[in-house]
């Protein structure tokens, strides 16, 4: 079996070429995750913002319901016409 001398310069460049590939790898995965959280951020921030006016909303409406009084007040009127 014949053994093949390997170059020591060819195995360096080599392995530096696979880190170059693996750091473009990092920095590709790296800003696909932020814009993932960033987006899943946004999407959080909307949510919470609607809540919000749903709530304020809700508790404007709760202060224009008449009270029971008003309400039996009517009812009276109501048979009377």
């Amino acid at each position: 079996m014949k053994l093949k001398m390997v170059n020591t310069n060819e195995v360096l460049s080599l392995f530096d070429n696979v880190l170059e590939q693996i750091d473009v790898v990092e920095d590709t995965l790296s800003s696909q995750v932020n814009q993932a959280f960033t987006t899943c951020e946004e999407a959080y921030s909307n949510h919470v913002q609607r809540i919000d006016q749903s709530l304020r909303e809700i508790e404007a409406a709760a202060y224009e319901i008449p009270p029971q009084s008003e309400w039996r007040r009517r009812e009276v009127l109501l048979r009377t016409v």
